[in-house]
């Protein structure tokens, strides 16, 4: 999963591994990106099962990924704030009793 790596990679301090770490997650992100600025969702107008599958690699916050993905990916921002919206919605972390919040 490369945004988890990028933060461990940033912890290390090495630069090289870190702006490899943001071309590979700019290579995923950017048809992602795309898609949602088409369609909304990632296969139409309504969430589905892709976007739930989606959500985990998608909710994390900008100090792990060393860059403001509202910024870059404002088609994945909009998203994120339509996944947010679903009813019954709940974050990746608090799906994952004992999970260790990297800033914790």
């Amino acid at each position: 999963m490369p945004e988890y790596q990028l933060y461990c990679f940033a912890q290390s301090g090495n630069s090289y591994k870190v702006a490899l770490m943001l071309s590979l997650v700019g290579a995923d992100w950017a048809p992602i990106e795309k898609q949602l600025a088409a369609t909304g969702f990632i296969v139409g107008s309504t969430a589905t099962i892709a976007d739930i599958s989606m959500c985990g690699y998608l909710f994390y916050p900008a100090h792990e990924l060393l860059f403001d993905p509202a910024a870059e990916y404002p088609a994945i921002a909009a998203w994120l704030d339509r996944i947010r919206a679903l009813p019954r919605w709940a974050h990746p972390h608090d799906l994952m009793p004992g999970h260790p919040l990297p800033d914790a």
